[in-house]
């Protein structure tokens, strides 16, 4: 794979690809911020059953609540892999090592805006690079790239994301029941499950 960009949340609701790829980029892109106007009308079409928002000052509220760690007290820790897993402290080792996964892979993050590598939403929107890398590698019959992308998914799911994502999401789900990032939060959950089930790339 190249040395490429990946920028959380770029891939539009509205597009007509419903890809594994496409469906973790606007799930990335909804857990670094509310949606825009335009995004929100199109979820509906997105066909992972979540709502359509009414209020979007709202929904602005519901994000910064849930999802911009505001203090103890006033919504869940911090969305970050390295305060999740323990460290006490933003930035840390394992933010450290997620930087070194995106490079690994030949990626660099595009678009963070001062926040840390191990947010959740950069953590999925990577999974949705390297499933984009697979379904392109297939398209051109190329193997080797191909099982490079899945054994960084599996590697990058086992290391990272299913060591704290799922506990997230329990959370936000308890946090907001019924809610929009309840909703998605269930989703989410659900996908990682039934994906943490799946066989791993042979070597």
């Amino acid at each position: 794979m190249g040395s490429s960009r990946f920028e959380a949340g770029a891939t539009p609701v509205t597009s007509p690809d419903r890809s594994e790829a496409a469906a973790l980029g606007l799930i990335s892109g909804l857990l670094l911020g509310p949606p825009s106007a335009a995004v929100a009308r199109g979820l509906a079409a997105a066909g992972l059953g979540l709502p359509e928002p009414a209020d979007p000052e709202a929904l602005a509220r519901d994000h910064l609540r849930l999802l911009g760690g505001l203090r103890p007290g006033h919504g869940p820790p911090p969305p970050y892999e390295s305060v999740w897993r323990g460290e006490g402290r933003v930035m840390g080792r394992a933010t450290e090592a997620v930087l070194s996964a995106y490079d690994q892979a030949g990626a660099w993050l595009e678009g963070a805006d001062g926040r840390p590598a191990d947010h959740v939403g950069f953590e999925i929107g990577f999974l949705s690079y390297l499933a984009k890398c697979h379904d392109e590698a297939a398209g051109r019959d190329d193997s080797a790239a191909r099982l490079k992308a899945e054994r960084a998914w599996d590697e990058f799911m086992a290391d990272h994301v299913m060591m704290w994502v799922p506990d997230l999401c329990r959370t936000l789900e308890r946090a907001d029941p019924g809610g929009f990032y309840g909703t998605l939060a269930a989703w989410l959950g659900n996908y990682l499950a039934a994906a943490g089930d799946a066989e791993p790339a042979e070597p």
